[in-house]
């Protein structure tokens, strides 16, 4: 094997090796050691052509040697001028690509940090944004008095279920854009997750600031939203933690404000409420309430009473409400009012619901098995239980396993929940009616007292809320609206109950006003299973 094929047989092995193509890759269309092969590449290749052409030239033109030796330098002097131009131009080409790539890098960076810091459907500063800023203004003024202002959409669970996500995302979108309107320099507002929110107060002097600064953000949700073609009225509840009242961290200002926006929410919606170590206590309170709520089922805890509904004209037992109870070997007997809320925060209404409905079924059977074929049963449910696409296949194997008629079954709903998410539950009320279950509308007035309303929504039954029928005075002075409640619901032609009759003059003016039954002490309280039937035999 020759020399020349020696040579040819390396480079073959010197490229397949791989070699070349990884000294000379690079990301993008920029490679410094490309470049640099170019550059010398051309420096050898002019300087070689220069050298041997320019020198035999001027052998062949000029004899003398001193005037060759001077054009010579000349000639030096000329090919060294045009190898500095020529590398001006290629340094500067150079260094023009390295400043553009670093301004690139430089968009590209802000870019990924406007990514990290970006909530990237309403575009407000993101979780990471807020404890950065945060934590800048801790460290920067420590003795400054600041202020962390949690805000979380009421029932906004309800709106995802019922108009679905795509409206939730919409509305969260709106949410946001009014309250950017709201930052400045004393305030910025952050989207954290799901629908919560912080406004972080930077510094303020008076607690009552943050009080006016409360209350103008939850008038700032007065004016409803429209979404998907329906008019939304949105409340919020707010916990405020104090800097450095409350805590000298984020973590533990953040942990405050979630524990004082749950006390606002338990209270009421659309309240703002500011942490204190009660609080904190009762937050406590209610998660070991939440941990034994989930085994009370398995536990078999719970049990149903029944109170009485008396035919206001025959004075008679005419149906029943079937009201839940919970009695815990840890906690004793809770209160419905307590357990209630976190069963349906955490879906657990859905199974309690289930149960609740079977065996209130299962002893109304029993109840028209033992000669009371007239008695019906009213059974509270939730709009989580509603939501549930399958509630009305539940409804009716109910009903049929348990052999009773859907004219002896009522389902209660309280008026706000209903007004509420009245557009996601009308077809499935509407279907529940046309099978022959009756619905009635639980608290009537405690939530909006528009009468108006009672015209278009599918209801039988109106069950008036107590605190009307305390207003009844015994002095003779008629100043109670429940006349006029009882006059509109019988001419809309639907049942009246009225709840917490406790005198007997309560009694007589229900009578007078033509009111249909009445439930409460008077009569009866609600009752445990056999004393009910016991109940019922005396009443024949």
């Amino acid at each position: 094997m020759n020399r020349r094929e020696k040579t040819k047989k390396f480079i073959s092995r010197f490229r397949s090796s791989g070699m070349v193509s990884r000294f000379f890759h690079c990301p993008g269309d920029f490679c410094p050691g490309k470049i640099a092969l170019e550059i010398s590449v051309i420096y050898i290749f002019l300087g070689t052509l220069w050298i041997l052409f320019s020198d035999r030239l001027l052998l062949k033109l000029i004899v003398d040697r001193e005037l060759a030796a001077a054009v010579s330098m000349i000639k030096g002097g000329i090919f060294i001028l045009a190898t500095a131009v020529i590398l001006y131009f290629l340094i500067k080409i150079f260094f023009s690509r390295i400043r553009s790539m670093n301004l690139d890098l430089k968009m590209y960076q802000e870019q990924l940090r406007q990514m990290a810091f970006e909530d990237h459907l309403t575009s407000l500063p993101n979780r990471a944004a807020f404890y950065e800023t945060a934590k800048g203004h801790m460290d920067h003024c420590p003795g400054s008095n600041m202020a962390l202002m949690f805000l979380d959409i009421d029932n906004f669970k309800y709106i995802n279920d019922t108009l679905g996500h795509r409206a939730g995302d919409q509305l969260i979108l709106k949410i946001g854009k009014r309250l950017s309107a709201l930052s400045d320099k004393s305030k910025s507002i952050y989207r954290i997750g799901g629908d919560e929110f912080i406004v972080f107060v930077h510094q303020y002097e008076a607690e009552k600031e943050i009080e006016t600064h409360a209350k103008a953000l939850l008038h700032f949700f007065d004016r409803p939203f429209r979404i998907s073609d329906c008019t939304l009225n949105i409340t919020v509840s707010l916990g405020i933690a104090l800097y450095p009242l409350h805590g000298n961290d984020v973590e533990t200002l953040l942990k405050c404000a979630d524990i004082a926006m749950y006390k606002a929410k338990s209270a009421a919606r659309g309240r703002y409420a500011f942490y204190s170590q009660e609080t904190d206590m009762q937050i406590q309170e209610r998660m070991a309430l939440e941990n034994e709520l989930w085994k009370a089922l398995e536990r078999n805890e719970f049990s149903l009473c029944y109170q009485p509904q008396i035919d206001v004209i025959t004075g008679r037992i005419n149906s029943m409400e079937a009201l839940l109870r919970w009695n815990n070997e840890k906690l004793g007997q809770v209160s419905p009012l307590k357990f209630i809320s976190i069963a349906e925060e955490t879906s657990l209404i859905n199974p309690i619901g289930d149960w609740v409905l079977l065996n209130a079924c299962n002893f109304l059977k029993r109840v028209h098995d033992q000669g009371h074929p007239e008695i019906s049963v009213s059974v509270n449910v939730s709009i989580i239980q509603l939501m549930q696409q399958d509630f009305i296949e539940k409804v009716m194997k109910i009903l049929l396993e348990t052999g009773v008629e859907p004219g002896s079954l009522e389902l209660e709903i309280t008026e706000s929940v209903l007004i509420e998410s009245y557009d996601g539950i009308k077809d499935l009320l509407k279907e529940l009616k046309s099978k022959g279950i009756k619905i009635a509308l639980d608290d009537f007035g405690t939530g909006y007292s528009s009468l108006s309303y009672l015209t278009h929504i599918p209801i039988n039954t109106l069950k008036i809320d107590k605190v009307f029928i305390d207003t009844i005075a015994n002095n003779g002075e008629d100043t109670s609206l429940t006349n006029m409640i009882i006059m509109i619901g019988r001419r809309l032609g639907l049942s009246i109950i009225a709840e917490g009759v406790e005198t007997e003059w309560q009694l007589e003016y229900l009578k007078k006003y033509d009111c249909n039954k009445i439930q409460g002490y008077y009569f009866s309280k609600p009752l445990p299973q056999e004393e009910l039937l016991k109940l019922l035999d005396k009443d024949r």
